[in-house]
């Protein structure tokens, strides 16, 4: 089976009410500029008891809040209780003051991580759009930290430099310098040059040394395809050779790994399953064929029609598999999910992709939801659901800032 039931629900019968997914945006949205605190952001009490260093990052914490009030505030003509630009730069303080002692376990410098989504490099990238003023200096301070990160032993995106890297991308489409074009183009030769191919299936991957364990792992939050993501997306930035690397080898690993079952697929957690393990398949953004939609949707339409096709099986497996149990949640929750439907949409035009992500919004109104964050909670939620109402398929942090 390449998806487990237990973890997914029936999706039955919705109807798409653009009404109902308004005022559950606005109801989240309403909730969060209720529940802010000056003390403790968007944690809640027991979580701040117990110190927890979750309070200022994108993924987690309250830039991420922000940026997704913000983001939407036009949308909905909501009036924020704070002025955003001290509120972000509070929140940065936050981090280097405390939460930053946390992030030292895939340091380079035995100070911290500057990781995009659990560090300060998507910390920067979220100040340096709502701080006109000191953009400069936010994309000074950036540079330095992204080189740095480059050849973190992780090899992906949520501690590794291809996560850092995404900043490098929204800045040469804002501004094509020289500095920029140079850092980017060097991260993507040092992935090519670091790619093997020593495994059973003869596929280009990278080993990441995660936690204790050394991995092949292949999805969006720790994998291969979120390696190649932001080099498909930039690869207008980079030398022709480098940009026919990462679209040839994307689509070479995802071909020859894909598990076909009728009219779905999907992929293993990892290429190559650890001893006396059996291969583990999940169906959310971090690991599975949600996350290979989404990061690998850039790769152009007929450039391979095997390619094209496994795209199309992936998304009926979303949809076969229906919404996840663990509720809302863009990393691995429906939310989440559905970005893949949209994103099929966007690539083929067939109305019945975006009907079907409409389907997982109404879904995801009524789910469990952990809290006020952006990638774990409901501020995930309100941009997917701001997504369904305008038919639009970019990807909160990845695709748009």
């Amino acid at each position: 089976m390449i998806f487990d039931t237990e973890r997914h629900l029936p999706i039955g019968q919705t109807t798409w009410s653009a009404d109902a997914a308004e005022q559950a945006l606005r109801d989240v949205l309403h909730g969060a500029i209720r529940d802010y605190s000056e003390e403790t952001f968007w944690q809640s009490a027991e979580v701040a008891k117990k110190d927890s260093e979750v309070a200022s990052t994108i993924y987690l914490g309250g830039m991420g809040v922000l940026w997704a009030l913000d983001h939407l505030q036009d949308y909905i003509q909501v009036d924020l209780p704070f002025e955003k630009e001290a509120l972000a730069t509070r929140l940065h303080e936050r981090f280097i003051d405390k939460d930053i002692q946390a992030f030292t376990k895939y340091s380079i410098d035995g100070k911290s991580c500057p990781s995009y989504f659990l560090g300060e490099t998507g910390m920067l990238l979220v100040m340096s759009r709502l701080q006109a003023s000191a953009a400069a200096a936010h994309w000074n301070t950036l540079l330095p930290m992204i080189r740095q990160n480059m050849k973190n032993p992780t090899m992906e995106a949520l501690w590794g430099g291809t996560g850092t890297i995404i900043p490098a991308v929204f800045k040469l489409e804002q501004e094509n310098s020289q500095a920029w074009r140079e850092v980017f183009v060097e991260h993507c030769q040092f992935m090519k040059d670091t790619v093997s191919r020593d495994n059973p299936f003869n596929s280009p991957i990278w080993t990441q040394d995660l936690y204790g364990l050394k991995r092949t792992l292949l999805g969006a939050g720790h994998g291969f395809v979120g390696n190649l993501f932001p080099f498909i997306k930039g690869r207008q930035f980079l030398p022709k050779s480098l940009a026919d690397w990462a679209l040839n080898d994307a689509v070479e690993t995802i071909i020859r790994s894909a598990v076909v079952e009728g009219d779905c697929c999907n992929w293993p957690a990892e290429l190559v399953t650890l001893p006396d393990k059996s291969p583990k398949f999940l169906m959310q953004w971090c690991h599975g064929a949600p996350g290979v939609i989404t990061s690998l949707n850039g790769i152009p339409v007929g450039y391979s029609q095997e390619f094209d096709a496994l795209l199309l099986k992936a998304g009926e497996a979303v949809w076969q598999a229906g919404p996840l149990t663990k509720g809302v949640g863009i990393c691995h929750g429906t939310d989440g999910n559905g970005y893949a439907l949209l994103k099929l949409y966007t690539r083929t035009g067939d109305p019945k992709w975006l009907e079907r992500a409409r389907a997982f919004a109404m879904y995801a109104i009524g789910q469990n939801i952990n809290g006020h964050s952006l990638w774990e909670g409901d501020l995930g939620l309100a941009c997917y659901l701001h997504s369904c109402l305008v038919a639009d398929d970019r990807f909160p942090l990845l695709d748009v800032c």
